[in-house]
């Protein structure tokens, strides 16, 4: 049983802060990468210093159960390369505004299975 999330480290470039809906958004996809089927997968989570700086965007992500905005769900992952192999978080970076410093702001997310936890590394910069 095996799993993998990518891409593994996203830079989100720049973007000022207090933005919302208009920050860059990035598509990192669970895959099962064992034998065989892959169940318990979770919702992806933020977490690290930064995670209020970055936002799972429900509406576009299918990686764990249908639930808190999340329209469509897959917590069962079928062999690669049959259809249902992966699925997907969306992540946007939305810096906090001030009086929340500019700079470099990291995070982690993090989709649960039964393989484990599989993490990304997060970056982008508070302009």
């Amino acid at each position: 049983m095996g799993a993998s999330l990518t891409p593994a480290i996203a830079d989100f470039g720049t973007v000022t802060r207090g933005t919302t809906t208009a920050g860059p958004v990035q598509v990192f996809v669970l895959t099962n990468t064992g034998g065989v089927p892959l169940t318990g997968v979770t919702q992806g989570v933020l977490g690290d210093a930064s995670a209020l700086d970055f936002f799972v965007v429900p509406l576009f992500s299918t990686c764990g159960p249908a639930a808190n905005g999340q329209l469509l769900g897959q917590t069962t992952l079928a062999v690669a390369p049959a259809l249902g192999s992966s699925c997907i978080v969306t992540v946007q970076f939305r810096p906090r505004a001030a009086p929340v410093p500019t700079g470099l702001k990291a995070a982690t997310l993090s989709v649960t299975n039964a393989s484990g936890t599989q993490t990304s590394t997060l970056t982008g910069t508070a302009n």
